[in-house]
């Protein structure tokens, strides 16, 4: 996540690629993008990452845009 980027264009950024990947032919596992996605964001959301990490399944793109 770029310095001063909101989250949903992060978020858009990410689904972009992920659909590219998909458009290529590559297999893109949902989780595998939501954990690139928060490894991404800043310190100041690291108690959000923390929480959504220590979750059974991983919030979609698409949830994940709505909590942060």
């Amino acid at each position: 996540m770029g310095p001063n980027e909101p989250v949903a264009k992060y978020i858009g950024r990410a689904r972009s690629i992920r659909d590219q990947l998909q458009a290529a032919g590559h297999a893109v596992d949902a989780n595998s993008v939501v954990l690139a996605v928060l490894n991404g964001f800043p310190e100041q959301y690291s108690t959000m990452v923390t929480v959504l990490e220590a979750q059974s399944t991983l919030p979609s793109l698409e949830e994940l845009q709505a909590k942060a």
